[in-house]
């Protein structure tokens, strides 16, 4: 069973990437961009393009550093496929003046011992058993530009009290993939770099004159993956969401949700076509993601989502500067028992903080200022 298992994940992830001519000539599919980057997300259906909350966002949306206005390292690691598989997640989030964010995630996928069969020339399989093993290790690096614009919206009708924010964050990011696998004795190995595009609206809903704090807010996400023409990646991907945010303490928790589209350009036959030349079926493929998020008094996350049809739960703590997560998944070909991620977040520039306490460093740069004189 493991070993047909092996087989599987090879088929899903792995066969269609390198294609080896006479000149040992390799061409990449980009697989590794179907993998999920992040445990808190990951939790929540992958429906993270419009969820600008931690560092990994900048892997599903480019545009989220933008949005992110703290310096934030993130360590991940995940055992997929019932441990048949792994994965490593380190990412890093920057904001810079003006509303400039950089973010960079580097998330490399380890296959495990994929079973090597041999062939007769009949192409049928000599006994069922594999030969030896090999492995397939493909990596995915990016580096994420964003720019953030703030707009006061006016409230009208007589409404009074501050004007509600809307930010809008447009983001690049420029992708580095690679991948190595030896099926003999020769290493092979393919790489190509390509682009992706982001951008998000955040519209607030109200204002909490108290806590001096947006309560409740919508984002809008819009993201596209591989945006150059290249014969060396086929894998183009468009993510659309849309998440609400409440932190009005309902149930003593804070409240997530969010739901996306993700179209994948897929490329497969037409059964139903008698000619072979008109059997070729090339289109997008949509799936659905979905997830929710409770935090309860700002400490403990409870997640619930589903990923095209599969269920996913996590649950996170964080105290602090610290945030520890986690996610399950059940995946189609077996379930994914541990996602298991590290972060520390901390504020440094009063651009970057939160406006409770940017208001307090301001007030006391100026109790300073007036000692002095």
């Amino acid at each position: 069973m493991r070993e047909f298992l092996c087989f599987a994940v090879v088929v899903a992830l792995h066969a269609p990437a390198f294609a080896a001519s006479k000149q040992e000539t390799i061409l990449y599919s980009g697989e590794v961009s179907r993998l999920p980057v992040g445990a808190r997300t990951a939790a929540m259906g992958d429906a993270a393009v419009s969820l600008p909350l931690d560092a990994p966002s900048a892997y599903w949306n480019p545009a989220a550093p933008s949005l992110m206005r703290k310096y934030q390292i993130w360590l991940e690691g995940a055992s997929l496929y019932g441990g048949l598989s792994n994965q490593a997640v380190v990412a890093a989030n920057v904001p810079l003046l003006q509303q400039i964010g950089v973010a960079v995630v580097y998330a490399p996928f380890y296959s495990g011992d994929i079973p090597l069969f041999d062939s007769l020339p009949e192409g049928t399989r000599s006994d069922g058993t594999s030969s030896a093993s090999f492995h397939n290790v493909q990596n995915a690096l990016s580096l994420s530009v964003a720019k953030g614009f703030s707009f006061p919206l006016p409230r009208f009708g007589g409404l009074g009290g501050y004007p509600l924010p809307v930010d809008i964050g447009v983001g690049l990011g420029f992708k580095a993939v690679w991948q190595t696998i030896a099926p003999t004795s020769n290493v092979r190995m393919g790489m190509n770099i390509n682009c992706d595009l982001g951008l998000l609206a955040r519209f607030g809903l109200d204002y909490d004159i108290v806590k001096k704090r947006v309560n409740r807010e919508f984002t809008l996400g819009v993201s596209a993956k591989d945006v150059l023409p290249s014969k060396m990646i086929w894998i183009n991907s468009q993510y659309f969401g849309l998440s609400y945010i409440d932190k009005s303490g309902l149930l003593r928790s804070n409240w997530t949700v969010a739901i996306s589209m993700h179209r994948t350009f897929e490329e497969g036959l037409n059964s139903r076509s008698r000619n072979e030349n008109d059997r070729r079926r090339v289109g997008y493929l949509a799936t659905y993601h979905a997830g929710i998020e409770a935090d309860i008094l700002e400490m403990v996350g409870i997640r619930v989502g589903i990923s095209d049809r599969m269920p996913e739960l996590g649950a996170g703590v964080h105290y602090k500067n610290f945030s520890l997560d986690y996610a399950f998944k059940f995946d189609s070909i077996e379930f994914s028992p541990v996602r298991l991620s590290l972060a520390v977040t901390f504020y440094g520039q009063v651009e970057a903080l939160p406006p409770s306490r940017r208001r307090q460093r301001l007030h006391r740069a100026a109790q300073t200022r007036l000692v002095h004189c």
